[in-house]
């Protein structure tokens, strides 16, 4: 073991948690799905999530000192979270390799040093207990030594070396994939999540199957089930990364076909008004699928990347989340409250099966290198010319009607006192993500405050300023999709959530969806329904 890692077990806070009672468990199960056998029972974990801003500086290292850096910083941080009591932590996506492998390093082998090479779930590695070359491995060795010292789970984002060739180095005798094309240099590098348990064992390592503007990295192609893996308090979890959210696989298909209730996710999400807010669409997909979900997210602003949150919606609804373009560096903790998939193992089940009275929920500020005020928000906007577009009158009971393709109908009912404007919009139809490299088939209904009665694209577009404080509704929007899943997304104008608790949103037997408020809702920016017609995208 290195000098470094042997330094950073003996920081004083690990050794004190190393102090802690110890908690007998069994080896974590990787790629479980369900106990049938077993009794379900309601379980309270605590979770903790990081918004952080990967450190990126290139030096004389290469990207040997940037994945190191990044590694002990979230090793840290999880002690920090371990000393909260929680559970399982989640760190953002290129939260080891940082971002400036997207912007400045298109040379090969500068890019090349940014990756790790992984073991194989099936094969129980703790790479704590390897002696081998730091190259290509100190991150993944400190961030597995730190999952030990602190007995907590972590979900973290790599870049992956992964060897198609037999004549290259494969230090962990990783099977060959003779079936896609090999890249000269003999290596497939993946945008990879991995699980690390409480002992440090590699327990799930998942490759992001759903890229976007990536071209260094190549597609997964696992089953889904490869996200799959069971804790020792029992609950199952799915992970994903990023741009899967947009998509049925892998963790729509894992929801649906293996009943999972608790999801983890890394994101370095791209912010795109006006449905595409990195809160709001973490919430709708919390909610719309009635799922826990754990997200963190890369702090970046200036790159339109904020937010992250613990979004309870299996239980009840509640969210915890950050969503500020100064906050810096932030871990978000939560108790979360879901229903085992598995037997517990502790011996102290007690702790997780006694219903707390109050769930522990904080958001706290970590320290940070970086400049946490007065920072630039990069957003991006949607193309709404085609949409169908009805500019919604004043007045109190109305009622507006807009439709588009494949016999979508987008209704309206509201009551509305304010001058501003307001726009119901309709689209049924492929959707470009990405600049044009990506197109999604979707149906939306939309309820947004917009700049112009004239224009349908100045609708959420505040460049020019903010207007007056106002309010709209109540109001119900419903539309008649007919699409696999609907979701809805409400936000302020500040592009903070509207507390769940202010709307009601479900669909029927027809598939006619609805969001509907009882209150007038104040400085809303945009209420939609986003249905995602999977089957339908282009291939």
């Amino acid at each position: 073991m290195s000098s470094l890692l042997r330094l950073l077990l003996g920081a004083p806070l690990v050794t004190l948690l190393l102090l802690l009672p110890l908690v007998a468990h069994v080896r974590t199960q990787h790629g479980h799905i369900h106990d049938h056998s077993h009794e379900e029972q309601e379980v309270t974990y605590r979770a903790a999530v990081l918004e952080y801003e990967a450190y990126s500086e290139w030096t004389e290292e290469g990207g040997m000192g940037i994945v190191r850096e990044n590694a002990i910083i979230i090793a840290e941080y999880l002690a920090q979270a371990k000393a909260l009591g929680v559970d399982i932590m989640v760190a953002p996506e290129y939260g080891i390799q940082g971002m400036e492998q997207h912007y400045s390093l298109f040379n090969n082998s500068n890019f090349r040093t940014l990756m790790q090479f992984l073991p194989d779930p099936a094969e129980n590695v703790e790479p704590c207990a390897l002696d081998m070359a730091p190259e290509h491995f100190e991150a993944i060795q400190i961030l597995s030594c730190a999952a030990k010292a602190n007995q907590a789970y972590l979900v973290v984002n790599l870049g992956e070396l992964v060897p198609c060739s037999n004549h290259v180095y494969n230090p962990f005798n990783i099977a060959i994939d003779e079936r896609r094309w090999c890249p000269p240099g003999g290596y497939h590098f993946y945008n990879t999540e991995i699980v690390l348990d409480r002992t440090g064992v590699v327990i799930v390592k998942y490759h992001k199957k759903n890229l976007f503007l990536e071209p260094a990295y190549t597609d997964g192609e696992q089953p889904d089930e490869a996200a799959l893996f069971t804790t020792d308090f029992g609950i199952t979890f799915s992970c994903q990364v990023c741009f899967d959210i947009a998509y049925y696989h892998p963790g729509v298909s894992n929801v649906d076909n293996h009943d999972i209730k608790d999801v983890v996710m890394s994101t370095s999400w791209l912010d795109m008004l006006p449905f595409h807010i990195a809160d709001a669409v973490q919430n709708a997909w919390s909610r719309g699928l009635g799922v826990n979900l754990m997200v963190a997210g890369q702090h970046l602003p200036e790159r339109a990347k904020v937010g992250s949150g613990i979004y309870r919606n299996f239980y009840d609804k509640s969210v915890n989340y950050t969503y500020d373009v100064d906050s810096g560096n932030k871990m978000i903790v939560s108790d979360v409250v879901s229903i085992t998939s598995a037997p517990i193992t502790l011996i102290n089940k007690d702790h997780y099966t006694t219903k707390k009275d109050m769930l522990y929920s904080e958001v706290i500020s970590l320290e940070s290198k970086t400049k946490n005020s007065g920072r630039d928000h990069v957003i991006y906007w949607d193309d709404l010319s085609n949409y169908t577009h009805v500019v919604l009158e004043k007045g109190e009971g109305l009622y507006a009607q807009a439709c588009h393709a494949d016999g979508l109908c987008c209704d309206i009912t509201y009551t509305l006192s304010s001058d501003l404007i307001y726009m119901l919009t309709a689209y049924s139809g492929t959707v470009e993500k990405g600049f044009g490299d990506y197109n999604i088939y979707t149906q939306i209904c939309g309820l947004t405050w917009c700049a112009s009665a004239d224009d349908v694209n100045s609708c959420t577009h505040f460049e020019s300023g903010l207007p007056e404080d106002d309010a709209i509704g109540p109001f119900a929007i419903s539309g008649n999709t007919s699409c696999e899943k609907t979701y809805a997304t409400v936000f302020h104008r500040d592009l903070l959530l509207v507390d769940n608790s202010l709307y009601d949103f479900g669909g029927n037997a027809d598939n006619v969806y609805t969001i509907q408020t009882s209150e007038p809702t104040p400085n809303l920016m945009s209420a939609g329904l986003y249905g995602r017609w999977y089957s339908r995208d282009p291939q």
